[in-house]
């Protein structure tokens, strides 16, 4: 049923079909409302027709970091790349959040931060968009920022040690800091992995680790070496020392480091090294590396690292050319 009203000079009107939200619109001319409601009437017996959406991108935000970040693996780093969109266009509609607009807030971005980074920020802006239309019955017709290229984004890093920085982080590292370097460059394990290990996840008769919290949420048994078990034990012997004598009532990681400090004592060791443009995930990428030249094969090698594709473990394999001379002939 559809009608029209007059209010202060301009028409109301609406239009209201079982199995539809109400449509309300207000025109100028009463003409402009017939020819609307006609438009709307026909979109709705088609099965066409998609209610008028006022939600804002502050809006969904809000809605997705309060609903949806919490449950992420990466929720700190996901809050603030959205938290950021916020302030950037947090007051635009979500009808008017049209791939030239995205384009044209992306050529900004582009002028003061590298492409990977703007592609991690439209990525959290595309997610709380499916989720708002799939899950949230937003009606928007489609994902905006699916029609929005960045270029030169999916470069990645191929950082590798070079000669002697491997030597100079451990002599001047501080001994826990140092254990967890040792660690990252036996096993291939990611910050938070290693941050998270506990004593009873370590079984020294079989010479493995478990790991259960991971960033793809499949647990994994990995194989030690034997430096992996020596910084081990000396990282328990360590914490047993500085433990009192109350026993907790939850096992306590063998690592007890804030993630902030972590990060400033390695900001502090690169420094002071002069080491640059190395990150503690580039120890990751080492220890792939190093495992192909060694020989290990694609399955070996995605057995210690968590891997579930090919095409992610390649981009974290870095292999040296002069290590395939030899079998050059």
């Amino acid at each position: 049923m559809a009608s029209i009203r007059k209010r202060n000079g301009r028409y109301h009107a609406q239009v209201r079909r079982r199995g539809y939200p109400q449509a309300t619109r207000t025109f100028t001319s009463k003409e402009g409302a017939k020819k609307w409601i006609k438009t709307v009437e026909v979109d709705m017996e088609r099965g066409d027709f998609l209610p008028r959406v006022t939600m804002t991108v502050n809006e969904l935000l809000l809605k997705y970091e309060a609903e949806e970040v919490p449950k992420q693996k990466g929720a700190r780093h996901e809050y603030w790349r959205s938290s950021f969109l916020r302030k950037q266009i947090g007051h635009v509609h979500l009808t008017d959040l049209t791939p030239a607009f995205l384009a044209s807030h992306r050529d900004r971005r582009l002028k003061t931060i590298k492409p990977s980074t703007v592609r991690r920020e439209f990525t959290t802006l595309s997610t709380a968009i499916n989720v708002a239309i799939i899950e949230w019955g937003i009606p928007l017709p489609s994902n905006p920022c699916s029609k929005v290229r960045i270029r030169n984004s999916n470069i990645k890093r191929d950082r590798r040690l070079k000669a002697g920085e491997e030597e100079l982080m451990l002599k001047h590292a501080q001994p826990m800091l140092r254990r967890i370097i040792i660690l990252a460059l036996e096993t291939a394990m990611r910050r938070g992995e290693i941050l998270r290990i506990k004593k009873s996840d370590v079984n020294f008769h079989d010479q493995t680790l478990y790991i259960g919290d991971t960033k793809t949420d499949v647990p994994r048994t990995i194989p030690l070496s034997d430096r992996a078990v020596k910084v081990l034990t000396e990282q328990i012997r360590a914490t047993e020392q500085g433990q009192s004598r109350v026993t907790p009532i939850c096992e306590p990681v063998l690592f007890p480091i804030h993630l902030s400090e972590w990060q400033r004592q390695m900001e502090r060791l690169w420094r002071n090294t002069g080491i640059v443009g190395m990150t503690f995930h580039d120890l990751r990428h080492e220890k792939i590396s190093r495992m192909f030249e060694a020989g290990f094969n694609v399955m070996e090698v995605a057995s210690v690292s968590g891997h579930l594709s090919l095409q992610n473990l390649k981009t974290y394999t870095h292999i040296r050319p002069r290590s395939l001379v030899a079998r050059m002939g």
